[in-house]
């Protein structure tokens, strides 16, 4: 397979407006983060959190529109643009299966070997910077390798040990980590979707309250974090009362920040197919490409089922490329 990200012409200019949303076909829910391209070039967008996407400053032509999101059937629509008009395109995809070409499994013990092979073709990537100069970059797969996967449940969490409550007379001094920890919201929520009953040791009552925003006011002159305090009554004991102590720092100004040079390191092996493994680390990366500035930039560097450079530094702000390359990350 060979993935080339140089265009294979410019559409024409002009003043020309192509638009729409994107839903799931099932489902009619919006499908942020759809790449939808001109079929042969970098000219596109990312449908953003409603699903909307806009191309502009098209001259008049016969376009294909290629739409393309993880987990989804691709699907293509060509249409014919009078310049200056705006034409409006509304797009369902269907959630599809990705599936291996061979995967064939010679042991059956705990421990499984595997041998995977001819499971994810070499591919090249070819880059253009703003002079047109070229760079071609490959990464191939280690063919026929065998593998161990562990036949069982890693999953592990430290146990809570709960202090119980403590007289105020005898221990006066308490103690908080000014930190924000919110994972394990985001983890019984994942517990709850796939109708399991969450490990007791997920729980952790701090981190579901440091969830949710509290709007708490900006600190003023020169107090580093603003306080905020709330009391109610107690639900299991009228007798006494529930106090919540809110800290809230300053904000910071990203526009203002010095530009993020980063590059990610990815596993793309065989045990990183699961859907809350390297498809939840694209989806994670395509939120992150949002919240970046033109100063940024990114670079992706895969191991294990695949190795080498997949994007060079690029600017954040070229959304397509960068959308590209992630989207031909499959694990294998």
């Amino acid at each position: 397979m060979s993935a080339g990200l140089k265009p294979t012409y410019s559409p024409p200019s002009g003043t020309g407006v192509i638009k729409g949303t994107v839903t799931d076909g099932n489902t009619g829910e919006p499908l942020p983060f759809t790449t939808v391209v001109i079929k042969g070039t970098q000219i596109g967008d990312i449908a953003n959190e409603d699903g909307h996407f806009l191309i502009k400053d098209l001259g008049a032509g016969k376009f294909t529109l290629e739409f393309k999101l993880i987990g989804y059937e691709d699907k293509e629509y060509t249409l014919s643009l009078k310049d200056g008009e705006t034409l409006e395109v509304n797009m369902q995809l269907y959630s599809s299966q990705a599936e291996l070409d061979e995967v064939v499994v010679v042991s059956e013990k705990e421990s499984r070997k595997v041998r995977a092979e001819n499971v994810m073709p070499a591919m090249t990537l070819s880059t253009h910077d703003a002079s047109g100069a070229v760079s071609n970059y490959s990464y191939a797969p280690l063919m026929n390798e065998e593998v161990y996967v562990e036949g069982h449940n890693t999953e592990e969490y430290d146990e809570i040990n709960e202090i119980g409550f403590r007289k105020v007379i005898g221990n006066p001094l308490s103690t908080f980590s000014i930190d924000v920890d919110n994972a394990s919201y985001s983890n019984i929520r994942r517990f709850i979707t796939y109708n399991q009953v969450p490990q007791k040791d997920v729980v952790r009552i701090e981190e579901m309250i440091n969830y949710f925003d509290y709007s708490y006011p900006q600190p003023t002159g020169v107090d580093p974090f603003s306080l905020n305090t709330e009391m109610s009554e107690c639900p299991w004991n009228p007798d006494t009362r529930l106090i919540m102590i809110g800290i809230q720092g300053k904000d910071i100004d990203y526009s203002k920040a010095d530009p993020s040079n980063l590059v990610f390191l990815l596993d793309v092996s065989g045990s990183m197919g699961d859907q809350n493994k390297l498809p939840l680390v694209k989806k994670s990366l395509y939120k992150l490409i949002d919240q970046l500035s033109e100063k940024d930039r990114i670079a992706i560097v895969v191991y294990a089922g695949a190795a080498g450079l997949v994007l060079p530094s690029t600017p954040a702000n070229d959304k397509i490329a960068i959308k590209k390359a992630l989207d031909n990350l499959q694990a294998g």
